[in-house]
């Protein structure tokens, strides 16, 4: 989701009302998405450049939770964020994203590369 932050929590203090804002707005839960007003945690949200339209800030949280899920989860391949042996001491992991100029597979490569993995 998108949008004018309208108001905040008493202990958020990134965001105050009139800041352009995107957001992952956490499935099944209350104050939906296509309400007029929604609620989303603040360490979902972020703020949104006045050169990004709502329509395109509300594509980011969603294609790059996607494109994690697909790498770390269901591939079980290394994260940037995984403790361990360094980058140059892992072994490289060759990786394929087809449909690398959608939204999703843009985020792909961009994990990919933070998580070392691509060409030998």
């Amino acid at each position: 989701m998108a949008g004018i932050v309208h108001s905040v929590g008493k202990d958020v203090y990134e965001f105050s009302p009139g800041d352009r804002v995107a957001a992952f707005h956490r499935p099944g839960t209350s104050n939906g998405t296509f309400a007029e007003y929604s609620v989303a945690p603040d360490w979902t949200t972020f703020h949104l450049p006045h050169n990004i339209s709502f329509e395109e800030g509300t594509t980011v949280p969603t294609a790059a939770l996607t494109a994690a899920v697909a790498l770390y989860v269901d591939m079980r391949l290394p994260a940037p964020y995984d403790l361990g042996k360094s980058r140059e001491e892992k072994k490289k992991i060759p990786i394929l994203i087809y449909g690398v100029s959608s939204a999703v597979g843009a985020f792909a490569a961009k994990l990919a590369r933070l998580s070392g993995l691509g060409h030998m």
